[in-house]
């Protein structure tokens, strides 16, 4: 990936520079995945730790110490990674889509982007919230697995959807193809089916059965985000790839300033 400012070559003999220096951001896909792995593995470990310190009395839940590591809080470390994460890939989908020729594969991975960074939008301004109690108003749900009640119109959406997703995954080279539907799995499954499951288990506070801070509601917590930040581990190394394999294919990324 070459970033570059604009710059001639006639400036650069101006500036007693060679033309050829451009600076150059270089990353390695395996690096960035191995990386972004360690990090999800120790939000989820920072998340056990200070809930499991709080349950024995160590540290009280008083005060930002715990609220910063859990992952159920939208406000903390854990929700700012994950709205980097979609930001990340809302990012490379639109440089996929700026570097792809095939006009109907440019309309899917812009619309891929489109799609990330809204859901970067949603993960620091909640907006599925107001979603969640329109959506309980409307059917009148009061507790049960529908609580999350969010899920009843992304559960449409994503049924609707599903075509258009079949083929433009379709389209794509295998390997990518593979990463994007376990990242698909990991988050869909985190995201709405163990939403599911923890209105089942009464895991939200509204709904009188449970405590926040009872080991039910934040041990699914971790893993319902474990699996969300998983998903967009794989499908980050998948956009990665494909840049460096194929929309790319030996060309640089070069970033103007003008």
């Amino acid at each position: 990936m070459a970033l570059t400012t604009g710059t001639t070559r006639a400036s650069h003999r101006r500036d007693g520079a060679d033309a050829g220096d451009d600076p150059v951001v270089r990353a390695s896909v395996r690096g960035v995945a191995r990386g972004l792995v360690l990090i999800g593995v120790a939000l989820a470990a920072a998340h056990l730790v200070v809930h499991t310190l709080a349950a024995l009395g160590v540290i009280t839940y008083e005060g930002r110490v715990i609220s910063a590591f859990d992952m159920d809080d939208e406000v903390s470390i854990p929700t700012w990674f994950n709205m980097m994460l979609l930001a990340g890939v809302a990012l490379g989908a639109a440089a996929v889509a700026v570097a792809t020729r095939m006009p109907r594969m440019r309309r899917g991975w812009a619309a891929l982007a489109i799609v990330f960074a809204y859901l970067s939008l949603d993960e620091g301004a909640a907006l599925h919230e107001s979603l969640m109690y329109a959506t309980r108003n409307v059917f009148g749900i009061t507790g049960g697995p529908l609580w999350y009640a969010w899920v009843i119109p992304v559960g449409i959406a994503l049924v609707a959807a599903s075509p258009f997703a079949i083929r433009f995954l379709a389209a794509l080279p295998r390997r990518v193809r593979t990463l994007f539907i376990v990242a698909g799995v990991l988050y869909v499954g985190g995201a709405l089916g163990i939403e599911v499951v923890s209105a089942t288990a009464g895991a939200e506070v509204e709904s009188l059965l449970r405590d926040e801070n009872d080991p039910v509601v934040w041990l699914l917590a971790c893993f319902e985000e474990s699996l969300e930040i998983a998903g967009l581990v794989v499908v980050s190394i998948a956009v990665l790839i494909h840049l460096r394999d194929h929309a790319l294919a030996g060309r640089a990324l070069a970033v103007q300033l003008r």
